[in-house]
């Protein structure tokens, strides 16, 4: 991928980040908001009671912010479930402005009481989205010129004779100090999260070279033990049968005397070809030095390893590999996990069986 398609697939990784993180913090905020609110309004409700004063816009606010925060609470699972992602994202922005406009209005409440200016809920409000939501510069631009605009707007209606602009200096101070703690906070969660990414990536691409033969693609030694490792763990606990066979191609030396090591590098590959062809998916095939290779048949019986094996030699056999002008053939052997097998005790006999098939006069293959 070139550099532009490389940042545009990490912002979209970030932004499904972005989105699950909205959704689950959003989710849990809902929750405490309707213990919080549901507790102030059973308190306005005692007063009111008290007080006999129902028309009290503070139980209306309460009660709003508490149904509110039902209502969202139920609704955000079910678009959840039901609806697309970018959806959710827009009902979520819509859930911000709900409860910060909310909170706005009881902060204009405290103001209206003392025919002054009280901005504690309007700067809790502002504050919860920074700490809550995750969008982008012109969402937080939106969401918080909202609550100021409807501060001033409502203030000046109702006490046009106290709106001063001395008095609304503190208002702008906290919207502009929220809006930057909020965009520096976006920006640096995003930054952090693709250098994070770019860094996994890097360290798996790094450890995949390190478990594969550069020449032929496949795994080396390096991976080899760590699986044969699994395996017998399955082996031992499930009683899945599993065997190791060994290949060598016959005379290699031959190849790389008279043709050269590019002709004999050439060789390997195609040799390699041969064995992925007759490989499955959960089999695992390991370059494990010079023109030995080692393939690791999982869920397979003897009779089936042997049955493999000899289809490998028929087919390396009757195979004419680039500019080798004479017939190449190679040598298996084949050892069966059992019960007492450690890693190295396994290796060790399915390497004698190919030693035993060498011995014997190669193109063969033999059976611990």
């Amino acid at each position: 991928m070139g550099k532009n398609a490389d940042e545009t697939y990490y912002q979209g990784l970030y932004i499904e980040d972005r989105r699950l993180n909205n959704y689950i913090r959003f989710n849990r905020a809902l929750t405490l908001l309707i213990a919080m609110s549901g507790a102030f309004l059973v308190r306005n409700i005692y007063f009111c009671l008290a007080e006999n004063l129902f028309h009290s816009w503070y139980f209306y606010t309460y009660s709003l912010l508490f149904m509110g925060s039902l209502f969202f609470k139920v609704s955000l699972y079910l678009f959840k479930k039901n609806f697309s992602g970018i959806f959710v994202d827009r009902y979520i922005i819509l859930i911000s402005l709900y409860f910060f406009l909310t909170l706005t209005n009881l902060s204009l409440l405290d103001s209206f009481e003392y025919i002054s200016y009280d901005f504690t809920a309007y700067i809790f409000g502002g504050l919860m989205m920074a700490f809550l939501l995750r969008c982008n510069r012109r969402v937080y631009t939106f969401l918080y010129l909202s609550g100021m605009i409807y501060y001033i707007v409502v203030y000046f209606i109702v006490h046009p004779e106290a709106l001063t602009l001395a008095g609304l200096f503190p208002l702008a101070a906290c919207t502009v100090f929220a809006f930057y703690f909020a965009t520096m906070r976006e920006s640096m969660d995003q930054r952090l999260f693709i250098t994070t990414k770019q860094l996994e990536e890097s360290n798996f691409k790094l450890e995949k070279e390190t478990q594969t033969d550069v020449l032929t693609g496949l795994h080396n030694r390096k991976y080899m033990k760590d699986f044969i490792e699994y395996q017998l763990g399955i082996h031992r606990r499930h009683k899945n049968k599993f065997c190791l066979l060994f290949a060598d191609i016959d005379y290699f030396k031959k190849v790389n005397d008279k043709l050269g090591h590019n002709t004999g590098d050439i060789v390997l590959k195609e040799f390699a070809e041969l064995l992925k062809k007759e490989s499955r998916n959960t089999d695992l095939i390991i370059r494990y030095g010079g023109e030995e290779f080692l393939m690791v048949l999982t869920d397979t019986a003897q009779e089936h390893a042997v049955s493999i094996a000899e289809r490998i030699r028929y087919k390396v056999e009757n195979h004419t590999f680039s500019s080798v002008p004479w017939k190449l053939t190679a040598s298996f052997g084949v050892a069966c996990a059992e019960n007492h097998d450690s890693v190295e005790s396994l290796i060790e006999r399915a390497d004698s069986s190919l030693y035993s098939a060498k011995k014997n006069g190669r193109n063969k293959c033999c059976l611990s």
